[in-house]
């Protein structure tokens, strides 16, 4: 899988959204709005059984595409896969306006 293409479209996907009015507009009127995205990885089952960890790395950007803020190599270590047939990461991120 194309991790950054994927991130790529998730992103242009979230710009678009925040034209289009739905709930995220309730949500916007009392100052907070939510994004979700669901991110599908398949591995080799011998691959899956030998990940040990999760590198992340997301950037905030603005219009013309420059970076406001990042995070580089977030790591989430994984103990051992040797028993799993799935793992799932649930990922919160908040961002937050400041003075």
């Amino acid at each position: 899988m194309d991790a950054l293409g994927e991130l790529e479209k998730l992103r242009s996907q979230a710009m678009h959204r925040g034209t289009t009015p739905g709930p995220a507009a309730a949500a916007a009127a009392n100052g907070r709005g939510e994004l979700s995205r669901n991110v599908e990885m398949n591995l080799k089952r011998a691959d899956f059984q030998r990940a040990r960890r999760l590198r992340l790395s997301f950037q905030v950007e603005d219009e013309q595409q420059q970076v406001v803020e990042a995070v580089h190599d977030l790591q989430v270590d994984i103990t051992d896969t040797a028993q799993l047939e799935k793992l799932l990461l649930r990922l919160n991120i908040s961002l937050h306006a400041k003075e």
